[in-house]
């Protein structure tokens, strides 16, 4: 059986996660000058590469 101590501390992750995906989420919403300047990694995947075709699309394409 759960004592009250338990439903709290699974109460606290329950907070701190959504805290966590609300930031993530304004964070992502921001235009993408602002996510490089600040260092967000999402900014940095959506960048393209060299070609239209890079990393592993381009290996899918010439097998």
């Amino acid at each position: 059986m759960f004592g009250y101590s338990s439903i709290t501390r699974q109460i606290r992750k329950w907070r701190v996660e959504r805290d966590r995906i609300a930031i993530e989420n304004m964070l992502s919403e921001l235009p993408l000058e602002l996510q490089k300047d600040i260092g967000w990694p999402a900014a940095r995947a959506r960048q393209p590469r060299n070609g239209p075709l890079s990393g592993m699309q381009a290996r899918a394409t010439r097998m």
